[in-house]
């Protein structure tokens, strides 16, 4: 990968959730460019031995990253309806004490007493990654300023605004993949993690939303950042 950059030497970070744990995507920016690797993640604890916090710029990630004790997070409502017919795709924030439930039952009347709605089922999937990123920031503060939650549709909506199919579709992922690729030159390495894995532990989609991520934090280093949400919740996103 070859772009023309400064003499500086930093790491930019997407992961997104997958079904064996998380995709961690690192784009090393040195003198000549872009260096792209990936890892498989089974925890997020497991973060700090492919992290380097001397040299780390951002970490960008598809999880609610702070969690409303009572209500609603504005931030999911806006990014909800800037999605428009894609909005679909963000899930309902629970409130604290729903996401440490232990069943969801229990979660969806917890969250029904405090904000009036219950939870779907697909929240509730999900409650177990969002619980473990709230526990390792807890528990690693150093990594809390770092961690900047964000949403890939919706980066690749900003990309191509109407442009890209479902990413649960051949085309979707085609389109993604020539995206990234146009601007990082990231084909093969994608297609050998890809490969080198078998197919049971993430989707194809797993990886180029954690890229996504990634150049996400690229970008906003480029160019600035800003973000839905107010001073309590927020979900970024580059200026372009």
């Amino acid at each position: 990968m070859n772009l023309n950059l400064s003499n500086q030497h930093t790491f930019f970070y997407g992961i997104d959730g997958c079904k064996s744990g998380w995709i961690l995507a690192i784009l090393e920016r040195n003198s000549v460019g872009f260096e792209l690797r990936f890892q498989l993640l089974s925890s997020l604890f497991s973060l700090k031995e492919h992290i380097d916090l001397s040299k780390l710029n951002s970490i960008w990630i598809d999880i609610p990253i702070g969690l409303s004790e009572k209500e609603e997070r504005i931030c999911d409502k806006q990014l909800r309806k800037a999605l428009g017919k894609k909005g679909a795709s963000v899930f309902t924030t629970p409130i604290r004490s729903a996401v440490y439930a232990t069943s969801y039952q229990e979660a969806s009347n917890l969250n029904f007493e405090q904000t009036g709605k219950k939870i779907s089922i697909q929240s509730w999937n999900i409650c177990p990654k969002i619980k473990q990123a709230d526990e390792f920031l807890i528990q690693n503060s150093e990594f809390k300023p770092l961690f900047k939650e964000s949403h890939p549709e919706y980066m690749f909506h900003s990309w191509h605004p109407n442009h890209f199919k479902s990413k649960k579709t051949e085309i979707g992922l085609i389109q993604r993949l020539e995206f990234l690729d146009s601007q990082l030159a990231c084909f093969d390495v994608i297609d050998s993690f890809i490969k080198s894995h078998k197919r049971s532990l993430f989707a194809k989609d797993d990886v180029l939303d954690a890229l996504a991520l990634a150049f996400a934090a690229f970008q906003s280093n480029q160019q600035g950042v800003s973000y839905f949400g107010d001073g309590n919740f927020k979900i970024y996103f580059p200026i372009l």
